[in-house]
Order: C-alpha cells, then sequence, then structure tokens
C-alpha cells in the first residue's frame, strides 16, 4: 500500500501542542509524532478478510518516511549528506485483526537512539471503534554511502528526538538465533520485489517466513507477532531459502542465500488463518 504519505493526513489528528522540545534547534518545534489514516485497499486484505502483514510492514514504512521527511531527515536529506537509513529490526504485535474495515489509523513517533539505532514506535488503531490493532517497534541505522558503516544518529543531527513521554513498546532484542536448516523454501527475487532502492523491500521478508509455515503445515497461518531482524538486501535475480522449526505456535525462520548468506531471521507466534465466507 504504497500511497502518498501528502493524501493520508487526516485533519485534525495532528496535535499543535504535541512538539519536540530537546533543545536542538535542527529539531525543535517539530512534530513529536504524526497520525495518518489509510484506506484499506481490496490487495492489502488477504483471505481471512484482514490486514496482510506485509501491508501492515509496507503502512509503517510509508509513515516513517513520512515523519523522517517532516523532521529533516528523510532519505533525500540524508543522501546529500552521503548517508542512508535501513531498517536492522522490526517487531510487531497484534492485539486485534478487525474484519475488513474502510481504514486504518496508523500513529508513530521517534524514540531518541539506542547504541547506534535510532528508535520508532508505531501504534495501529481502528477509525471506528479507536481499539488498539497492533503495535510495533523499529530500530534503524544511519550508514555512510560510501563504505556502508554506521554513524550514530546524534552525530549528523545533534541529539535525536526521545518523546519520553510516549512508550517504546518492545526493547531490542538483540541477535536472534538462526533457526536450524530444515524443510527448505526456495523463492527467487524478480523484478516485482524490487523497490525503489533497488532491492527487496522489507515488507516482503516477512511475507517469506509467512509462505514457510503454510508451506510446511499445508494450510494459511494468521501471524500473530513477529520479530524480525534484517541482515542483508538481496536484489534482482538472487534467490532466498527459508528454513525453520515449529514448536506450539512458536516458530522460528531463517533466510539464506544458497550459498549461505544469512539474509534474515524472525521468530514470533502464529495461529490458524479462518477463511472468510464469501
Amino acid at each position: 500500500m504504497n500511497t502518498d504519505p501528502a493524501s493520508n493526513n487526516t485533519a485534525g489528528q495532528e496535535n499543535a501542542a504535541d512538539v519536540i522540545h530537546n533543545g536542538n534547534p535542527y529539531f525543535d518545534g517539530k512534530p513529536a509524532s504524526i497520525t495518518r489514516e489509510y484506506p484499506t485497499q481490496l490487495h492489502a486484505i488477504g483471505p481471512d478478510g484482514r490486514l496482510r502483514l506485509g501491508a501492515a510492514f509496507d503502512l509503517m514504512q510509508d509513515i516513517a518516511g513520512a515523519h523522517a521527511e517532516i523532521l529533516g531527515v528523510g532519505i533525500h536529506d540524508l543522501r546529500r549528506l552521503g548517508i542512508t537509513w535501513v531498517l536492522s529490526r522490526l517487531m510487531i504485535k497484534f492485539d486485534a485483526l478487525p474484519p475488513r474495515a474502510d481504514s486504518v489509523r496508523l500513529k508513530t513517533w521517534p524514540s531518541g537512539v539506542h547504541r547506534l539505532f535510532a528508535m520508532r514506535q508505531f501504534e495501529l488503531t481502528d477509525p471506528a471503534t479507536g481499539r488498539r490493532i497492533a503495535t510495533a517497534s523499529s530500530y534503524w541505522l544511519m550508514l555512510k554511502l560510501t563504505n556502508l558503516r554506521p554513524v550514530s544518529p546524534d552525530d549528523v543531527t545533534g541529539t535525536f528526538p526521545a518523546n519520553p513521554d510516549k512508550p517504546i513498546f518492545f526493547e531490542d532484542w538483540g541477535k536472534l538465533d538462526p533457526a536450524p536448516g530444515a524443510d527448505p523454501v526456495r523463492t527467487d527475487i524478480g523484478q516485482s520485489k524490487i523497490d525503489y532502492n533497488n532491492h527487496v523491500n522489507n515488507a516482503h521478508y516477512p511475507m517469506f517466513a509467512q509462505d514457510w509455515l503454510a508451506a510446511k503445515l499445508g494450510y494459511p497461518v494468521r501471524v500473530n507477532m513477529i520479530r524480525v531482524n534484517f541482515n542483508f538486501a538481496l536484489r534482482l535475480f538472487e534467490s532466498v531459502v527459508c528454513t525453520g522449526d515449529i514448536d506450539g505456535d512458536a516458530f522460528r525462520v531463517t533466510g539464506h542465500t544458497p550459498e549461505g548468506k544469512n539474509v534474515f531471521v524472525c521468530d514470533g507466534t502464529f495461529a490458524p488463518m479462518e477463511i472468510a465466507e464469501k
């Protein structure tokens, strides 16, 4: 759901009092958080009539990019400095997934810097009821384009916004242990999976894991919680081989290239997907 962020700003949802005051003129006075309402287009809905896992990742990337642009640290701002953003880790937990609604509301805010990671939070709600759908925490790196080495966001812009009055939903979980190499499922990377940055978009990685689960079990599944560590960017015509294990409602999946390079590691919980009546 790669919609135009500017077209999804729901009037009246920005709080004029919710601005940054951290003593850094680069950020002071800019919105501490933003909220957007996104229409739930048909391609974002799964066979259970609910928001697809990949669509949720798409929306989070979209609003994160929109807020970064407002804060002056968007991808184009950073490229002028020879730097880019890379999503390193993300965890999302679904509290409730309502049947297809007309739209979903998404709020995001930065949470300062942890080691070299810029932290960002997300909260998804149902606009019709106000009920929380999901919460998520993400960890981003700034990399120099010349050598892909990380730099601290605080060193680039000065003290990064921390929003101490807002929650951090999930603390950094560190490295995830790779899953055993069982039941391999291979996916070849075609053009449809390549994004603006000329590599596989991050939203596809959790879907690779969901596809592995369905292939292993022989039926579609709904992911209730997932943590993903992104370790390597796949490009056009490369391949990813997913392996994993399942213990009750818990899973681990590792994606690696056919040559053995680790692409991503994830774990989480799942349940059988209930197919919606048509």
